[in-house]
């Protein structure tokens, strides 16, 4: 079995979890409650199985959590750098269109 992070703990005769979750900045202190249970539970075993779901479960959050928040800001950046790409575009064939216009009038300038 994997070791858990953070600490398992007694407090009386029930087992807690104190520990910083993926996401979060603070340490929490969890009772390690089966599933349909009021209690955290006495049993060791089962309650170092219960951190490690809790643990992979935060995880599993924190990491969807992550990737959504990054898919928003690649998607804002490639916009952005589009916007600047086609301004940049239109600014050049400007300048490209006004080149030309003032060559075209200093080959047929008329000479007073």
């Amino acid at each position: 079995m994997k070791k858990c992070t953070g600490t398992i703990y007694q407090n009386g005769s029930r087992y807690w979890w104190k520990v910083t979750l993926p996401g979060k900045n603070n340490v929490e202190q969890i009772a390690l409650k089966p599933k349909g249970s009021k209690f955290a539970t006495k049993d060791k075993r089962l309650a170092e199985m219960l951190a490690t779901e809790l643990w992979q479960v935060s995880l599993h959050r924190f990491k969807k959590k992550v990737c959504k928040s990054s898919k928003k800001k690649i998607t804002r950046e490639l916009i952005s750098c589009y916007i600047i790409w086609n301004a940049k575009q239109r600014h050049n064939h400007r300048t490209a269109n006004r080149a030309k216009s003032v060559a075209y009038r200093t080959k047929y300038a008329v000479a007073c």
